[in-house]
C-alpha cells in the first residue's frame, strides 16, 4: 500500500484532514477496507485512521469509520498505538469532548475498558486530560455511566503519577477542585499519594510556583495540611524546599508567594521546632540562598515582603542565619528587626507577631 512520507496510508491522511468525501472514495475502492482501516502508519507513532481524526475532533470521519459496513469498531476503538495510546486517549489529551462522546456511547465501546485503558508510560484518558487543561473532557471521563471514577481517579501511572498531580503540576485548579469533590473521591488518600521518587502533588504544585493549586490543597476540607507539609522524598526534599527552589530559580515568574503561603501555614499549625524541623527550615533557607537567581532575590535595594516575611519565618522556626554572602545584607536587617522586637517593615501577617512573641530569637548571628 502507497504511503506518504510519514508512513500514513491515504486513508489516514484524510481522516486527518476530516476530508470525508475522499475517505469514502478510498475506502470504496479499497480491496480489503476492513483491513485499511485497522492499519497503522509506518511512523514512529503507529496511528491509524480512527486514532487521527480523533485527536484532530473530526466527528463525520470518525462515524464513516465507525459505522462503515466493514468495521470491526470494537477492535477498532481498543486499538493502540507504538505507545498504547487509543483514539479516546488522542482525544482527551486534546480536549475534543464531542469525539470523547461519539467514542464512549457507540453501541460497540466497551467504555469500562476504554477508560482505563493505560499506554506503555501507564497514562490514562483521564491522566491526559488532567495533564493538557481539559476539564470538560476530565467531566465526561468521571460522570459517564460506565466509569469507575473512585478507581480512575486512584490509578497511577508507571512512576506513581496520578491524575491530581498532573493537574497539580500545571497549576489546573479547576480540574483539581472536580477532582477533589467528585462524590466518588478518596481526597484525603489523593493528596497525600506519593508517586514513586516522592513527589506529591502539593511539591508539585509548590515547585511550579502555582498559588491557587498550592492553596486548594492545603485548604480543602479532607486535607490534612500538617502531614502533608512533612512529606518527605528520600534526599529530604519538601514542599517548602521545592517552593524555595521556584522562589529563587531561574524562571521568570520566579516569586517567593508559594513558600509565603506554606510557611504561614506551617507558623500556624506547627507545635515548637524540633531539632529536626530546625535542620529542615535551616535546609530551606539555604535553598533559597544559593538558587540560580539568589542574587536578584536578595538584592537589599529591592522591596519585598514577601521575601522577608519568609526569611523572618524561617527564622523564627529556627532557621540558621549563618548564610551565603548574597543573603547576608537582607538577613542581617530583618534580624536586627526582630531583635528589637518590631515588626519587619509592612509585614502584617499575625504569624510573625505571634511567633516573635511566643518562641526564641534567631539562633546565629549574620
Amino acid at each position: 500500500m502507497t504511503t506518504d512520507k510519514r508512513g500514513r496510508s491515504a486513508l489516514m491522511a484524510f481522516a486527518e484532514a476530516g476530508q470525508v468525501k475522499a475517505m469514502r472514495v478510498v475506502l470504496a475502492h479499497a480491496v480489503d477496507p476492513a483491513a485499511m482501516m485497522m492499519l497503522k502508519d509506518s511512523g514512529i507513532h503507529g496511528w491509524t485512521a480512527l486514532m487521527v481524526a480523533g485527536q484532530r475532533g473530526h466527528l463525520e470521519a470518525m462515524r464513516l469509520l465507525l459505522d462503515h459496513p466493514s468495521a470491526d469498531a470494537a477492535a477498532m476503538m481498543m486499538q493502540s498505538s507504538s505507545s498504547g495510546i487509543t483514539a479516546l486517549m488522542l482525544s482527551a489529551a486534546n480536549g475534543h469532548v464531542e469525539a470523547m462522546r461519539l467514542l464512549l456511547n457507540h453501541p460497540s465501546a466497551d467504555a469500562a475498558a476504554m477508560m482505563t485503558h493505560s499506554s506503555s508510560t501507564g497514562h490514562t484518558a483521564l491522566m491526559l486530560a488532567a495533564q493538557n487543561g481539559h476539564v470538560d473532557a476530565m467531566r465526561l471521563l468521571l460522570v459517564h455511566p460506565s466509569a469507575d471514577a473512585a478507581a480512575m481517579m486512584m490509578l497511577a501511572q508507571l512512576k506513581g503519577g496520578t491524575a491530581l498531580m498532573a493537574a497539580a503540576c500545571n497549576g489546573h485548579v479547576d480540574m483539581m477542585r472536580l477532582l477533589l469533590d467528585h462524590p466518588s473521591a478518596n481526597a484525603a488518600a489523593m493528596m497525600m499519594h506519593t508517586e514513586s521518587s516522592g513527589w506529591t502533588a502539593l511539591m508539585l504544585a509548590a515547585c511550579n510556583g502555582h498559588v491557587d493549586a498550592t492553596r486548594l490543597l492545603l485548604d480543602h476540607p479532607a486535607a490534612n495540611a500538617a502531614a502533608m507539609l512533612t512529606v518527605r522524598m528520600p534526599a529530604g526534599t519538601s514542599a517548602l524546599t521545592c517552593a524555595a527552589q521556584f522562589a529563587a530559580g531561574p524562571s521568570a515568574t520566579r516569586s517567593c508567594a508559594p513558600l509565603l503561603l506554606l510557611l504561614r501555614r506551617v507558623a500556624k499549625e506547627s507545635q515548637p521546632s524540633d531539632d529536626a524541623e530546625q535542620a529542615h527550615m535551616t535546609t530551606v533557607m539555604q535553598v533559597l540562598c544559593t538558587g540560580p537567581q539568589s542574587g536578584a532575590l536578595f538584592d537589599n535595594n529591592q522591596a519585598d515582603d514577601a521575601r522577608d516575611e519568609c526569611i523572618c519565618l524561617l527564622l523564627l522556626m529556627g532557621a540558621s542565619s549563618i548564610v551565603p554572602e548574597v543573603a547576608r545584607p537582607v538577613l542581617s536587617r530583618i534580624i536586627r528587626d526582630l531583635t528589637q522586637l518590631a515588626r519587619v517593615p509592612h509585614l502584617i501577617n499575625e504569624a510573625v507577631v505571634g511567633m516573635a512573641a511566643s518562641r526564641k530569637r534567631p539562633r546565629d548571628g549574620a
